[in-house]
């Protein structure tokens, strides 16, 4: 900690952060993968965009801190010599995109990496590379569709950071691509349904950016959560065809994913978790999708969905504890945050549910959630609580529909249920000039 408070006063926060990256991103391609992901890049990465609802640079430091302890934790192997393996450009005629899909294809990782190292150089081979990657990452739901995510995710750091050290922050999404074994059971059942009824998908309306309505949503909910597969895919189809918008439907699987995570039991929360970053990384890259890959994409995105919730079950609605006196209703940000540090999610849900029904939900409100999200150690939820709160507080923002305060209950309830560490908060209050908390109330508030 003494090490990490010396550089923050030496150098900008997105240099640590891009930099704390690259190395644990080659101290973690050196391991087979037994069904587990090492998760210290994406916390890394979930750390600044986490950052966007902290307006002050002080209290940022929080998530990236934990994350690079995370990092220590996590990535113990010796750095692989990434030079050496990059390895001077190929031969002009031996670089292009076929050779890449090739030694992707014929599964010849290093092949593959040198190829992608030096065709990302080249202009316009980004988004081409992207959406190659994508195609096999929809395809593959092994770990808990951890590829498509891991791709998604990485991209969008990589957007943030000016494409520098792309080297690096490619080698782990690559490696985990090719080397985790791959699990395509669901893709096969989509694709083949895909193609049985290509005629009539052909005439899919493009996309019309119909808001989600609660009826459209009910009725989508109940077919994803009760229907067979194959019926569930008729419904998709009928609604694709007829006057629903793709991003409604998909907008409709996100928040049917995070109500599974609202109603999972903690002890079972990891695999909605995954269901609803698998949506919501669909989410933010939809636009971005040929027409046919948009489809497949809702299907796969219905089908996790409903394999997610057989093994969440049995769910629960939490309880919600109303906010009683007008000294509550006056301040409930802040017993939000009460319920939160207390492990009391029936009020921390029964003072957020008084904001959206009587406040406009604020930047304070963002930031206090982000904060709060950030305060555990790595080994309470690996890094999750984090990623928790960035596709919750940008799923929140990113829509306007009525059902949207759904993505803030979910983030309150989790944060409220997990066991709290705060080791490294408390480590990071006695170096750095941040906020413990008390966002909401003037005065000295002790928890």
């Amino acid at each position: 900690m003494t090490e990490t408070s010396r550089l923050i006063d030496a150098y900008p926060f997105r240099d640590l952060v891009l930099e704390a990256a690259a190395h644990a991103a080659v101290q973690g391609c050196q391991r087979d993968y037994q069904g587990y992901l090492h998760h210290c890049v994406m916390g890394l990465e979930a750390a600044w965009q986490i950052g966007e609802f902290m307006p002050s640079n002080r209290n940022r430091l929080l998530p990236f801190v934990q994350m690079l302890w995370y990092a220590v934790g996590e990535a113990r192997a010796p750095e692989i010599d990434i030079k050496k393996w990059i390895g001077t450009p190929p031969a002009e005629e031996k670089l292009s995109m076929e050779a890449f899909v090739e030694a992707v294809e014929q599964r010849h990782f290093e092949q593959a990496y040198r190829q992608l190292v030096f065709l990302l150089r080249l202009p316009g081979m980004r988004n081409r590379i992207f959406l190659f990657l994508f195609r096999k990452a929809l395809a593959d739901e092994a770990g808990l569709a951890h590829k498509l995510i891991y791709l998604v995710k990485t991209f969008q750091f990589l957007d943030a950071m000016k494409w520098q050290k792309y080297e690096y922050l490619c080698l782990p999404v690559l490696h985990y691509l090719m080397k985790a074994e791959p699990r395509t059971e669901t893709f096969e059942r989509v694709e083949a349904f895909f193609n049985q009824h290509r005629s009539a998908l052909s005439g899919a309306k493009i996309d019309q950016q119909n808001n989600l309505t609660t009826s459209f949503y009910s009725e989508l909910k109940e077919s994803v959560f009760a229907d067979e597969r194959d019926v569930t895919l008729e419904k998709m189809m009928g609604w694709m065809t007829d006057s629903d918008s793709r991003s409604m439907i998909l907008e409709g699987l996100r928040l049917a994913a995070n109500e599974l995570v609202y109603e999972s039991d903690p002890q079972k929360v990891i695999y909605p978790l995954h269901a609803f970053h698998y949506a919501a990384c669909l989410s933010s890259v939809f636009h971005r999708l040929e027409p046919e890959d948009q489809m497949r994409a809702l299907g796969m995105a219905a089908l996790m969905v409903k394999n997610i919730s057989a093994l969440s079950q049995p769910l629960t609605k939490p309880v919600i504890i109303p906010l009683g006196t007008i000294d509550q209703k006056n301040n409930p940000l802040y017993f939000v945050e009460h319920g939160i540090e207390h492990g009391d999610a029936g009020r921390a849900l029964g003072a957020l549910a008084y904001i959206l029904d009587h406040e406009a939900p604020s930047g304070q409100l963002f930031e206090a959630l982000a904060f709060l999200a950030s305060k555990n150690l790595y080994s309470v939820l690996y890094a999750h609580d984090i990623k928790l709160a960035v596709a919750c507080l940008t799923s929140y923002q990113q829509t306007t529909h009525p059902l949207r305060g759904q993505y803030l209950k979910t983030l309150v309830k989790v944060l409220a249920q997990q066991p709290k560490e705060h080791t490294i908060t408390n480590s990071l209050v006695n170096t750095q000039k941040i906020k413990r908390g008390y966002f909401t109330v003037p005065g000295s508030f002790n928890f």
